[in-house]
């Protein structure tokens, strides 16, 4: 590994390492900071970019297996679970899954709500019609 290669995985590294830090928010912001010199526009689609990279992923399972597990509270460990899946699954509808599951983990201690609709019959509704306007 050249110098420069070593250079950008340690930066990739900081990046994996805030971005957990920060419950996978802010990507653009954490990247802002590892490359102060990106210009407006590159920050709307590099940090994403870095996301896809082979090298970004290489780095990113690294962090993880560094991070103490034992430290970490039940909301981190199931986000980076669900980051791993999300990832790495071989079936495609898992990864799916666990990117829907990823995307509501800011309602992950909300209250459960049930909708109840009650759905009426065409020929009801017509009935409802021709009493309303014959009425």
């Amino acid at each position: 590994m050249t110098k420069n290669n070593k250079i950008a995985y340690l930066k990739y590294k900081g990046i994996a390492k805030d971005w957990i830090k920060n419950r996978f928010n802010d990507i653009q912001v954490i990247y802002s900071s590892y490359y102060p010199q990106a210009s407006k526009d590159s920050l709307d689609t590099e940090p994403y970019r870095l996301l896809d990279s082979v090298r970004f992923k290489e780095a990113f399972k690294e962090v993880i297996d560094e991070l103490d597990v034992g430290e970490l509270d039940l909301v981190k460990t199931s986000l980076l679970v669900l980051y791993k899946e999300a990832t790495t699954a071989k079936n495609s509808s898992d990864r799916t899954t666990a990117a829907i599951w990823l995307g509501k983990t800011g309602a992950i201690f909300t209250e459960k709500q049930e909708i109840k609709q009650e759905v009426t019959n065409s020929s009801d509704i017509d009935a409802l019609i021709k009493k309303r306007y014959n009425d």
